[in-house]
C-alpha cells in the first residue's frame, strides 16, 4: 500500500490479500497522497526524514475521511455512536473521528448531547 510518482506516472499499490473494508480506506488514503502532495516520494521521505512523514500521513488520512463520509454523517445516523457509524459506512472509527472533528460543533453537540 504505497503512492509514488516515477518519472511523472502516479502509482498506487494495493495489496490485493486487503479485506474489501481495508482497500475501500487504503485506496481513499492513497488517492489523498496523489492528489494533495503528488511530488512527495513517501518512500524517499520515510528513509531521510521519517518524521515529516507524520504530516503527510495525517493529510491522506483526513482526505480519505472526507472523501468516504459525507457532511450529513450524523443526520444519516442519528443517535448512533461512532463505532456504529464506522460499521455502517465501513471505515475505521479513526476516520470517523477525523470527519467529525471536521464537522460544525453544534451539530456534534446536538448528536452527542455534549
Amino acid at each position: 500500500m504505497a503512492y509514488e510518482k516515477f518519472e511523472g506516472i502516479q502509482y498506487i499499490y494495493i495489496n490485493t490479500k486487503l479485506c474489501d473494508f481495508e482497500r475501500r480506506m487504503t485506496l481513499a488514503h492513497e488517492l489523498g497522497h496523489s492528489i494533495l502532495h503528488p511530488d512527495v516520494d513517501t518512500f524517499e521521505l520515510k528513509k531521510v526524514a521519517p518524521h515529516f512523514l507524520a504530516k503527510y500521513e495525517n493529510e491522506a488520512n483526513i482526505f480519505a475521511a472526507e472523501f468516504l463520509l459525507g457532511d450529513d454523517i450524523l443526520e444519516k445516523y442519528p443517535c448512533e455512536s461512532i463505532y456504529d457509524i464506522a460499521r455502517e459506512e465501513c471505515v475505521s472509527v479513526d476516520l470517523v473521528k477525523l470527519k467529525l472533528s471536521n464537522l460544525d460543533k453544534s451539530k456534534l453537540e446536538n448528536h452527542f448531547a455534549i
